[in-house]
């Protein structure tokens, strides 16, 4: 942030009055557009070049430092059954603060309210068609389900039904779809350390179990 500030300084898109209050000087700025541009281009490069390792110094081109790589590694991509499934899978788009959500309805919720909690509108049909038709081939759906389990870890019906709905919106459109455990760590529920396994095992094999039980029937595309 220094570097930047230096930047944005030294090509006078930040001027400073007699306080040191920070002033803007818009009346130029963009004349300097192409000077502070170049600026962050080099810095960037220069980055990119200490990461990779040069071989040769950097070379200069109209003011600008251009770094030479000349140790670059070629891999082949390998024709396997997994680089098959993964092009398949295309772009992804994430369905997030949905069924992810798990404040802002009740602090222990019944039913599908909760989808709604922090966007205030519910998934469709309609708007997983229009994710399919921009191009993307997968769907990510995050669930909080800690929230939708009863003291015996038994999921909310209506809210795994919900989730099964969603999905199968997808699905249905060829489209692979990712489900998972979301905001669920917790003490309560499951926490990675030696002092909570034995509870955060009851509680993962009893959510999973479940969630495998309600999806048993897709094939490949649901992951």
């Amino acid at each position: 942030m220094y570097l930047y500030n230096r930047l944005l300084e030294e090509t006078g898109f930040i001027a400073y009055n007699d306080s040191r209050t920070k002033t803007f000087a818009l009346e130029d700025i963009f004349m300097r557009k192409k000077t502070l541009a170049a600026l962050l281009l080099t810095l960037c490069l220069i980055v990119s070049a200490a990461a990779a390792g040069l071989a040769e110094p950097p070379v200069q081109t109209e003011g600008i430092m251009i770094p030479v790589v000349v140790d670059m590694k070629k891999f082949e991509i390998p024709d396997n059954d997994a680089m098959a499934f993964l092009t398949d899978m295309k772009c992804g788009w994430n369905l997030g603060n949905t069924f992810d959500a798990y404040n802002g309805y009740s602090v222990h919720s019944r039913g599908t309210g909760m989808e709604t909690s922090w966007v205030g509108a519910k998934t469709t049909p309609g708007l997983i068609a229009a994710i399919k038709e921009a191009g993307f081939n997968t769907i990510r759906i995050p669930v909080s389900w800690h929230n939708h389990v009863d003291e015996n870890n038994v999921i909310d019906a209506e809210w795994i039904d919900r989730v099964r709905e969603v999905a199968d919106w997808a699905l249905d459109l060829g489209m692979y779809v990712i489900v998972n455990t979301h905001h669920d760590n917790d003490v309560k529920y499951y926490y990675p350390d030696e002092a909570h396994y034995s509870r955060s095992k009851e509680y993962l094999s009893a959510v999973w179990n479940q969630m495998a039980e309600k999806f048993k029937d897709c094939d490949d595309h649901l992951i």
